[in-house]
């Protein structure tokens, strides 16, 4: 999972009410200027973007709000540019530069006169996004962290965060974004929630957050719209890679594009994406710690609620519920019993970099095998009654991560195999077998799996590259193993 501001003249400043009446915001001004690199608007609607050469050089590049070239500079104070990532300006209009592969910030005035280099020993390392707060401060984004600098460029907060670009909501909360998920920061750097969404877009080139709109835009696609929550509510536009906040809050795109400031009316969420179909799912899911006898009841209920990222603290306050989730292969086959492996880099005694500490099964009955909830341990659960939900709680585990972690479904201990019984399925009835592409799992602290470190949720993309290795069996065999 990867993923989570542009403008020109013609300033047209709507009155509060009538910017914020309806969406899509409407078009203030079609350019035909567009850029294929970062830039950024000043106070004035002047636009300040890179460009390349003949021979791989960069350009910064002043132009009016129309598009008239100003002026061009190939240097600043601390030389030539280095791939540079991002562009911003400040309320005095002067242009910062994150000049990404010499890992350090250039700022040059107004009419790009070089002013000073910030560059730190051990900060601003490869930085891939910039901005300025409203509190006047710094933000960077590097490859691994959000980085917080004075407004005359000391280094005064730093925490590790996933994503390459991010924003700033009017709270003062940030956001990072990578392929389908969004993870949002409070300004002290504690992980607020991870946002994963069911709309796929690959690696967003552009970002930007209002109060109530996160707009992301990648590879020249339509910029897509999604609500605070990261839930998927329409588009803008034709498309762009680049965007940036005005002045007035107007959203530029690719340039000197423009659009009013976005309303509060959005469009209604989709609906739910239906169950898999030809094939059930079984997924985890974190979630902070909440009432022991209610977690049952207070699982997610869509697919687009599934969170498979947190962090992990050696002091042991990183408490987390992770649910066991399972989809049936239909609403109408609906789901009767579920048969699974737990695979963790954990244990139930310490010290371990994960501990699980309980496990409450959701179903009627259960058969753990006797290492259950150890590592390569097994359980099959069963209901009474048929459940036709799109997701259906199987159990919790209480776990506390103190160093990278992950939990991910497997194969059941004597069989290799996840699997479902529908409410169809009676005893010499072959159970669904589960692919190998609808198992999950979750990480925390940042712990990997193959090249992954955001953990896996089979609802929004494949996770073919958990190894379950599945033969088939049936739903009666398998009970009566057990004596049931």
């Amino acid at each position: 999972m990867r993923r989570f501001g542009f403008f020109v003249g013609f300033l047209l400043v709507l009155p509060a009410a009538q910017a914020a009446a309806s969406w899509p915001p409407a078009l203030l001004y079609d350019s035909d200027f567009s850029v294929g690199y970062p830039f950024a608007i000043d106070g004035d609607g002047e636009l300040f973007t890179l460009s390349t050469g003949t021979k791989g050089e960069f350009y910064l590049n002043k132009y009016t709000a129309y598009g008239v070239l100003l002026r061009t500079v190939f240097t600043g104070a601390g030389g030539s540019f280095r791939v540079p990532g991002s562009l911003t300006v400040d309320a005095g209009g002067n242009v910062y530069l994150a000049d990404t592969y010499a890992s350090r910030i250039q700022i040059f005035d107004n009419d790009l006169e070089p002013q000073m280099i910030w560059k730190h020993e051990g900060w601003i390392d490869y930085p891939r996004d910039i901005k300025i707060g409203a509190d006047g401060r710094v933000y960077v984004k590097t490859l691994t962290e959000v980085q917080i600098l004075s407004s005359t460029g000391e280094p005064l907060q730093r925490w590790s965060a996933p994503g390459g670009i991010f924003a700033i909501e009017p709270s003062g909360n940030i956001i990072t974004v990578e392929q389908t998920i969004f993870h949002r920061y409070d300004s002290g750097g504690m992980l607020l929630s991870d946002m994963p969404t069911d709309q796929y877009f690959g690696n967003p080139t552009g970002f930007l957050a209002y109060e109530h709109v996160l707009l992301v835009a990648s590879a020249g696609s339509p910029v897509l719209a999604f609500d605070e929550k990261g839930v998927y509510r329409g588009t803008l536009g034709s498309g762009g890679r680049y965007l940036y906040k005005g002045p007035h809050g107007e959203i530029y795109v690719n340039g000197l594009t423009h659009y009013a400031a976005p309303g509060d009316i959005l469009p209604p969420p989709p609906p739910p994406p239906p169950p898999p179909v030809g094939s059930s799912a079984v997924m985890l899911h974190i979630s902070p710690v909440k009432e022991p006898d209610m977690a049952c009841s207070e699982g997610p209920h869509s697919t687009n609620e599934i969170v498979t990222e947190a962090e992990s603290r050696q002091d042991g306050t990183a408490q987390y519920f992770v649910y066991v989730l399972a989809s049936p292969r239909s609403t109408v086959d609906g789901l009767r019993g579920v048969q699974l492996g737990i695979d963790h880099t954990g244990s139930t005694s310490a010290p371990t970099a994960l501990r699980i500490t309980d496990w409450r099964a959701c179903s009627d009955e259960e058969w753990p095998t006797d290492t259950w909830p150890n590592s390569s341990g097994g359980n099959t659960l069963t209901w009474v009654d048929c459940h036709f939900d799109r997701i259906l709680t199987v159990g919790t585990f209480s776990v506390t991560a103190y160093a990278p972690s992950s939990m991910a479904i497997s194969g059941y201990p004597a069989t290799g195999l996840v699997k479902t019984a529908n409410c169809n399925a009676a005893e010499e009835v072959t159970s669904e077998t589960v692919g190998l592409d609808r198992v999950g799992w979750v990480s925390m602290g940042g712990a990997a799996r193959g090249l992954d470190r955001n953990g896996c949720n089979p609802a929004l993309e494949s996770c073919i590259a958990q190894p379950v290795p599945v033969h088939p069996t049936t739903w009666g065999r398998v009970k009566s193993l057990y004596g049931h």
